[in-house]
């Protein structure tokens, strides 16, 4: 019986379809400038309250940035992608797949623990379209962060447009009031 059984375990081994899988590490990085730009006290008053009420603000980050490259506004085009690959080449389970069944059973996301570095990894059956998914993944997230970045300048920059109008204005009235004193 062990015999047979090693047999029937080597045959369904060598009959059955092999799952190859590409991976890659990206670096999250923390919103660090947004702390440092405050005044010293305010930044260490915050720090004390997320300390005293055990809020992890850098973890939180950390998990936001996951989240965001889950999300279908990330994956949504690789998927579309690696569906009509499928399609086209005929595969009729992949026609009814749901995004959240594919990001489930294709992925995996690991943050490495103490860093700030996420294990992205892709499997898939067909070895040839790993490296484009990744490709894809990869370049697709570098433009949301770069165009995260591109609105946080541009809310900086509407900011101080303000605060230069907002002392414009007052400058008058200041001088007025200093010649008056």
């Amino acid at each position: 019986f062990g015999f047979f059984g090693s047999i029937l375990g080597v045959l369904i081994a060598l009959n059955s379809k092999r799952i190859y899988e590409g991976q890659f590490q990206i670096v999250l990085e923390e919103d660090r400038k947004s702390l440092s730009n405050l005044p010293i006290t305010l930044s260490s008053q915050l720090n004390t309250i997320s300390n005293l009420t055990g809020i992890d603000a850098s973890n939180k980050e950390l998990k936001t940035q996951i989240a965001i490259l889950k999300s279908p506004s990330v994956l949504m085009k690789v998927f579309e992608y690696v569906k009509a690959k499928k399609i086209a080449d005929n595969s009729k389970k992949f026609e009814r797949m749901s995004f959240k069944d594919w990001r489930k059973k294709s992925f995996n996301f690991k943050l490495e623990a103490g860093t700030e570095v996420l294990n992205l990894a892709y499997r898939d059956k067909d070895k040839e379209i790993i490296l484009p998914v990744l490709t894809k993944i990869s370049n697709i997230y570098q433009n949301y962060s770069g165009e995260e970045n591109s609105r946080e300048i541009e809310r900086s920059i509407d900011y101080f447009e303000k605060q230069i109008s907002f002392y414009k204005n007052k400058i008058p009235s200041s001088q007025a009031e200093l010649i008056k004193y």
